[in-house]
C-alpha cells in the first residue's frame, strides 16, 4: 500500500507527519517487528491542540512505552510533553522533532530540559519494508537525563513519517560508543483496521423465527431456554435490534432477564488466525498472523498479550501436526520472571466497531508460538484462544496487592469470556 504513494508533498519541503486519530507506524529491528506509534487521541484547549501518540515496545529516540503530546503546525513537529494521562511532563519550551521547512542544513537546538541539537543532511533514496521513498536525512543529538549523548540518523519521508531511525553512537563520560540499532518502517496505516461487520438486517422469514422464539422466551415453562437462546444467536446480528426493543418494552422484569440472555449469548470479540500468502516453509517463521477483533456495536476495549504465569489475560496458541501432536516453541521455554507488573490503564487497547489489532505485537509480551518455525514439513492445523473469564480484580493482580481504580474500571467493562478461533489449516513445504 505504501510503496505506490506519490509524494507530492516532497516537493513543498514542508514537514508534513500525518497527525490524525488511528494513524498507525510499524517498525522492525532485524525483520521482527518491535515497535507501533498510534495516534489514540486528540486533546484541544482554548490555547493549545495536541495529538496524543502512544508508543508500545522498543524506544521512539530516547522516549519508550509512553504517550508522547505532538502538535505540527507553523512552529514544524513539536513535542509538548510526555508522560501517560494525569502523568504528563511538559516540554517547556516545546521540543522541536522537526522544522516548518525541511531543507538541507537547516538546524535547530532544544534547552533546557532534554537537550537536543538536529541538522537536515539532505534528501536520500531509502528503501525499506514498508517500499521505496525520498526521505529527508536528519542527524539528532539527544542528550540523556544522565548526560549521556546518543547520536541518531532519520531519515523522514514527508506525508508517510519517519522511515527509518538509527542509532549508531553513544557518548558517555568522554568515550563513544558505536552502536546498530535500526528500525525501519514496516508499515504505515493512515487509518484504524476496521473490517466492517456483517449487516444487521432480517429477512421476512428469519423475523418470523426470531419472533416465534421471543414468544417461547415469555413463556414461564420452557423446556430448554438455553436452546432457544442459541438459536435466536444463530439468526445473526440481525435479531439485535429487535431483542433491544422488546426489552425497552417488556412489562415483566424476568421476561426482560431472559431478553438479555440473548444479547449476552452473543460473541463481543473474536479471536482469529490467518494465513498470509502463500505456504509455508521449513526453517522459516509461519506465514500467519492472529487478530483480536470487536464484534459489538459500540467501541470496547481488550488486552493484548501482557505475560505472567498467574494472571488473565491468558492466551493459548496449539500447533499440531497430521498424528495430532502438539508443536514446541521453535526456541525452546522462556523463562519468566516471577513478578508480575500491574495491569495500567494505558496497556488496554480501545478497538472501536469492526475494529481490530493483533495481541501479540510490538509493546506485548507476544507468545512462544508466534511465530511458529517449522522444523519439518507437512500439514498443521492452528487454534489460538483469548481467555478475558477470570474474576475481577483478584484473577489479574498477579503479584501486586491492590489495582489501580482506573485499571478496574476499565477491567470491569471489558468483554468477558473465553473466545477461540476458528482451526486453520496450513501447509510446511520443504
Amino acid at each position: 500500500m505504501i510503496a505506490g504513494f506519490v509524494f507530492v508533498a516532497l516537493a513543498q519541503a514542508q514537514a508534513d507527519l500525518p497527525l490524525r486519530v488511528g494513524s498507525r507506524w510499524t517498525y522492525a529491528q532485524d525483520g521482527k517487528e518491535v515497535m507501533a506509534i498510534e495516534i489514540v487521541g486528540r486533546e484541544q484547549t482554548a490555547t493549545d491542540d495536541f495529538f496524543v501518540a502512544r508508543i508500545r515496545g522498543q524506544y521512539f529516540f530516547l522516549y519508550s512505552q509512553e504517550d508522547l503530546w505532538l502538535s505540527n503546525g507553523g512552529d514544524g513537529v513539536r513535542i509538548h510533553g510526555e508522560g501517560h494521562p494525569d502523568q504528563m511532563t511538559r516540554e517547556n519550551p516545546p521540543l522541536t522533532l522537526l522544522p516548518a521547512q525541511m531543507e538541507k542544513g537547516a538546524s535547530w537546538q532544544a534547552q533546557p530540559g532534554r537537550k537536543v541539537a538536529a541538522t537536515v543532511q539532505g534528501l536520500e533514496a531509502v528503501r525499506v519494508p514498508a517500499g521505496d521513498f525520498k526521505a529527508w536525512k536528519i542527524e539528532y543529538v539527544w542528550t540523556g537525563g544522565s548526560g549521556t549523548e546518543y547520536s541518531y540518523r532519520a531519515w523522514f519521508a514527508a506525508g508517510t513519517g519517519f522511515v527509518k531511525i538509527e542509532l549508531w553512537q553513544q557518548l558517555s563520560k568522554g568515550e563513544k560508543k558505536p552502536t546498530e540499532s535500526i528500525l525501519e518502517l514496516v508499515r504505515y496505516e493512515p487509518e484504524r483496521r476496521i473490517r466492517p461487520l456483517p449487516p444487521s438486517d432480517l429477512t421476512q422469514e428469519d423475523r418470523a423465527k426470531a419472533e416465534q422464539l421471543i414468544g417461547r422466551l415469555k413463556e414461564d415453562q420452557v423446556a430448554d431456554r438455553t436452546k432457544v437462546v442459541s438459536s435466536l444467536v444463530d439468526l445473526g446480528r440481525g435479531v439485535l435490534p429487535l431483542i433491544r426493543d422488546r426489552i425497552a418494552g417488556a412489562n415483566d422484569p424476568e421476561v426482560a432477564g431472559r431478553l438479555k440472555e440473548v444479547l449476552e449469548a452473543f460473541p463481543k470479540v473474536e479471536i482469529s488466525v490467518r494465513k498470509l500468502g502463500a505456504n509455508g516453509s521449513v526453517g522459516k517463521p509461519c506465514p500467519i498472523s492472529f487478530a483480536l477483533r470487536n464484534l459489538t456495536d459500540s467501541r470496547i476495549q481488550v488486552l493484548p498479550s501482557l505475560g505472567g504465569l498467574n494472571r488473565y489475560p491468558r492466551y493459548t496458541i496449539e500447533i499440531r501436526d497430521e498424528k495430532g501432536d502438539l508443536q514446541n516453541p521453535s526456541k525452546g521455554p522462556r523463562v519468566i520472571c516471577g513478578f508480575e507488573n500491574p495491569i495500567d490503564p494505558w496497556d488496554f487497547v480501545t478497538l472501536e466497531p469492526g475494529e481490530e489489532c493483533d495481541p501479540f505485537g510490538p509493546g506485548t509480551m507476544g507468545h512462544a508460538l508466534s511465530p511458529w518455525i517449522p522444523e519439518r514439513p507437512g500439514t498443521y492445523t492452528v487454534v489460538a484462544a483469548y481467555d478475558a473469564s477470570g474474576d475481577v480484580p483478584d484473577a489479574w493482580k498477579g503479584s501486586i496487592v491492590a489495582m489501580e481504580a482506573r485499571a478496574h474500571k476499565l477491567l470491569t467493562a471489558m468483554p468477558r469470556g473465553r473466545f477461540e478461533s476458528k482451526r486453520l489449516t496450513i501447509v510446511i513445504d520443504p
